[in-house]
């Protein structure tokens, strides 16, 4: 019996090192998860810093532009160097590019508004903005800058209101819709006299100064003379204006060749018409020739050169500048001079003999041949001179002054210009000396209302005229101006691509992959159907096509390029979604949507894609579609709604 109390005691002592022993052990793992817990607290509020400190770094950039309207910088300097790669360039220059740190989670990528490492350069520039990071690669392959802040800070969300960073960037532009047909010439070496340097700007405005970024609410006598600015510019007050500018010339005499000449110096905007006069373009050469698209570009010049004895006509004075004679051929002929001005040589009685006749003809010179939007502005200019002259197309004929590749716009040219009558080409007139009984010379092609305010805002809107011209544009193709079926439903996108081996910019890289999208999203988005969704190439479509298409459509989406000249087809509060880059600003169509009724929108968001130069405008395009869908789904959402309306009581 007496071991049994000193077992129980040495069972008590073991029990007691046990229960001390888990105790311990409690307070050990109790410790670590302590530790564990603060770890994981400390690290989240470290990201949430993080997070919080780079949306911050946004959030001011975007107040920069909003505020200041002035980028000072490159706005994001990701660079995407393939699908699956994103590298980042922190305040990278030309010399910098081959530093590039890869980033192992290409995911970024997907989301770019949540990537912490994106970084915001501050590198000032006066007027310039070059995306940091943006040099080309010595691969020669593409690479992508991110534009984060683009959505939210430059997206307009209505036509009507302003972007201030518009005033900034407008500066120093070209007036060409496509660089690839660049109409200005650097001055130096192989520079274009015709051309000075104040056509690399859009065609001035000047007695329009209001404009929407600085208007506020106008005085009624404010309203007033904004209207008539734009009657008189943009209206058939522009018929009566250049009526009233007319001067005479070379008007003495039976056998004269009288002109008169037709000049609104703030627009830069000139034509003539002529009687009695000789051209004599036989070994005349052409500018700067190509032989296929392929070659296409701002080089590219389809107008003949000068030719000192070309111009023939019976006038008592000799027709030069120093007689006061104006340079009516400024424009119409490449390299002509621009201060020994003349009009005509001496006209003998042989030159009239063995030559091409021709009673009312309509010249016309193109310099951007392969541009739509200049195309169609040439072809609307001459249709104002001829409303100015009272000429009737049935008793016209077109000419065209120079060697111009084919286009589809050639129809409509001839169909509106002189269709009773076959064109007279430039192979032509290499080949005959033309007598003009009587001749328009039209105005230049990159001048007139399309080419107002190309630059900056567009203070007029609707107007009888610019309504006119697509209207007739459209019976004389003879398409109707309705829906060949009411009830469709019709998304357009107007894809750019690359076409007789010329290489495009502004390509929109994942087009097929947000359209299959929309088709999934939207597929029961119209009560009375699926909505077709459909991307167009308009390069080989007939211009018969191209607008029966636009007429058809309800909304039409496409990156800025001269094919969006299209949207001058549309109906009435069709949704027109023109896509830029980052920094690329240009206003015709968003012009053209004011004239004519379209609900035009801007979108900038997704990523800039660096081709080969860092010029805003060579840059193409990719969506994100999360990004996209924000921003298209409520006006899609309208659209279908207008769409449905009609068609809801029934």
């Amino acid at each position: 019996m007496s071991a049994l109390p000193a077992f129980r005691k040495k069972t008590d002592k073991a029990s007691s090192r046990l229960t001390s022993s888990f105790r311990d052990r409690r307070w050990v793992w109790g410790g670590l998860l302590v530790s564990v817990a603060m770890m994981l607290l400390g690290n989240f509020l470290v990201v949430k810093a993080s997070l919080n400190s780079f949306e911050l770094a946004k959030s001011k950039v975007r107040t920069r532009i909003v505020m200041q309207g002035d980028i000072e910088a490159s706005v994001v300097n990701v660079i995407l160097r393939s699908e699956d790669d994103v590298g980042i360039v922190t305040n990278a220059t030309a010399e910098d590019s081959g530093q590039v740190t890869t980033i192992t989670d290409g995911s970024a990528t997907k989301n770019p508004e949540v990537t912490t490492t994106t970084t915001y350069s501050t590198t000032q520039h006066e007027d310039l903005v070059t995306p940091t990071g943006t040099t080309q690669r010595s691969d020669g392959g593409a690479a992508t800058v991110d534009t984060v802040v683009s959505s939210e800070a430059n997206t307009k969300k209505s036509f009507s209101q302003a972007t201030t960073i518009r005033e900034k960037e407008s500066k120093d532009v070209p007036t060409v819709e496509d660089a690839d047909a660049s109409i200005g010439r650097s001055e130096g070496e192989g520079a274009d006299p015709l051309v000075d340097t104040e056509e690399l700007h859009a065609t001035p405005s000047p007695t329009i100064t209001n404009t929407s970024s600085n208007m506020g609410t106008p005085t009624p006598s404010g309203v007033l003379q904004l209207h008539d600015e734009c009657f008189a510019l943009l209206d058939y007050g522009l018929v009566e204006v250049l009526r009233s500018s007319s001067s005479s010339f070379c008007s003495d005499g039976s056998n004269s060749s009288p002109y008169t000449f037709y000049h609104i110096p703030d627009a830069e905007f000139s034509a003539t018409q002529l009687d009695n006069v000789v051209l004599d373009m036989r070994g005349a050469q052409v500018s700067r020739d190509i032989n296929s698209v392929a070659q296409d570009g701002g080089e590219h010049d389809p107008r003949f050169r000068y030719k000192p004895n070309a111009v023939f006509c019976s006038c008592g004075d000799p027709q030069d500048a120093s007689h006061g004679a104006p340079n009516i051929w400024m424009h119409l002929l490449a390299e002509a001079p621009t201060t020994t001005n003349f009009m005509c040589q001496t006209l003998t009685s042989e030159m009239t003999n063995n030559t091409l006749n021709l009673d009312r003809a309509v010249v016309l010179a193109r310099k951007d041949d392969h541009n739509p939007f200049f195309q169609i502005s040439g072809i609307l200019n001459a249709w104002v001179m001829m409303k100015v002259l009272g000429w009737d197309s049935s008793s016209t004929q077109l000419v065209t002054l120079d060697r111009a590749l084919p286009s589809p716009v050639d129809d409509l040219r001839h169909a509106m210009l002189g269709p009773d009558r076959p064109v007279i080409g430039g192979d032509e007139l290499q080949k005959h000396v033309v007598h003009f009984n009587t001749a328009l010379l039209t105005p230049y092609e990159a001048r007139g209302p399309m080419m107002s305010h190309l630059n900056d805002d567009q203070p007029c809107y609707a107007n009888e005229m610019m309504r006119d011209f697509p209207d007739e544009a459209l019976r004389t193709m003879k398409v109707g101006a309705h829906k060949t079926d009411p009830k469709r439903c019709l998304v357009t996108v107007i894809s750019r691509r690359p076409y007789g081996g010329r290489r495009i910019q502004r390509v929109w890289r994942n087009e097929d992959k947000i359209l299959s999208q929309m088709r999934s999203d939207y597929k029961f988005a119209y009560r009375f159907g699926e909505c077709e969704f459909q991307s167009l190439d308009f390069v080989n479509m007939t211009v018969h096509d191209q607008m029966q298409i636009m007429v058809d459509s309800d909304v039409v989406i496409g990156m800025h390029g001269a094919g969006m000249v299209n949207v001058m087809w549309t109906r009435p509060e069709t949704l027109v979604v023109e896509i830029f880059p980052l920094r690329r600003w240009r206003w015709g169509y968003r012009n053209l949507c004011q004239y004519l009724g379209c609900s035009w929108r801007e979108f900038r968001g997704g990523s800039d894609v660096f081709v080969q130069t860092t010029d805003p405008n060579d840059m193409d395009k990719r969506l994100w579609y999360d990004e996209w869908k924000r921003f298209f789904d409520p006006l899609f959402c309208d659209a279908i709604a207008r769409l449905e309306q009609p068609f809801s009581s029934s």
